[in-house]
Order: C-alpha cells, then structure tokens, then sequence
C-alpha cells in the first residue's frame, strides 16, 4: 500500500508540474512573462519536491520511474490541451478563391472581417481573389467550415500572428 501511495503522488505530481511546465512554455512564446515566473515558480516547487520524493526512497520498485515518466507523458498531454484553452492567440487566415462573393458574403454574416485583393495565378493565369483575415484562435474552426462550404477548392493557408495593429475586427 506505501509503494502505491507513493506511486501516486509521483504520478500526479509529474502530471501537475509539466502540465505547469508545458503552460510556462505557451505563456513565454506569447509574451507573456510575469504569468510564466509565477506559474514556473509553482511548477519547479512541485518538481523539486517530486523529485526528491523518487529519489529518497528506499524502494528499487520498477513502478517508481514508470509513474515518473507516465506523469511526464500524461502532463505534456493535458498541458498541451489546457494551454490550447486557455491561451487564445491571433491568427492570419489567408484564403485564396474564385468564389469571392459568396465566401465574403458569408464570413461578413459571421462577423469576421478581411481583405479582398485581386490575383491571378501564374501557372493558369486565371483570375482569383486573396482574402486575408484576422481571427482569434477559437474561431477558426467556424471560418475554415464557411470557406469549405462556399468554395471547396479554396486555398486556405493558416499562420500564427504575433502582434497585429488597427484594423476592423468584427465592429
């Protein structure tokens, strides 16, 4: 029953530090530093006192670093889904279509705002249009699935946006 117990809180304690570990990561990459120190401060407290948990026993049970590395495992995996949550980010949508019309039709319905820019391809020479939108990252599912219903053959080229400035977004 000890060795379990002590499975356990190393399970958890890895899963809840790297969950903290991996959010850490997604707050430095968007700027946003003093929620990083915080949160790694609590991480690297956890980790350290985990750590010193697996290490101190007199236990050789092969169970102790597999609940280490299955908290680890488990913990980049909630991380990752917590931070995808929680952090919203801006994202550049650029869509490249012949259907202008309908797809800004149907994206001013939604209150999404864009660009609409005249192009023309250079193997087929046929004229296109180029519509570039900002939009928060929880939104992008529901433009993808406008510009896929109006023009199945769009061209959508999705990228991260660091910063954006000015702009109509959704008035």
């Amino acid at each position: 029953m000890e060795l379990f117990l002590l499975c356990l809180k190393i399970f958890l304690g890895r899963l809840v530090d790297v969950t903290l570990a991996t959010m850490v990561t997604m707050y430095i990459v968007k700027n946003k530093r003093i929620t990083a120190a915080i949160i790694g401060f609590i991480d690297v407290f956890i980790w350290f006192v985990i750590v010193r948990e697996a290490l101190v026993t007199d236990s050789t049970s092969i169970f102790i670093p597999l609940c280490y590395a299955g908290g680890y495992a488990a913990g980049a995996l909630l991380g990752s889904v917590i931070s995808s949550r929680t952090i919203r980010t801006l994202i550049t949508v650029s869509i490249v279509t012949s259907e202008d019309e309908k797809v800004t039709e149907a994206m001013l319905k939604n209150k999404f705002a864009g660009t609409l820019l005249r192009g023309t391809g250079i193997h087929s020479k046929e004229e296109s249009f180029i519509i570039y939108s900002q939009v928060e990252s929880g939104r992008l599912k529901l433009l993808e699935d406008i510009v896929k219903k109006e023009d199945p053959k769009a061209y959508i080229v999705v990228t991260e946006s660091k910063e954006a400035f000015n702009g109509y977004f959704g008035k």
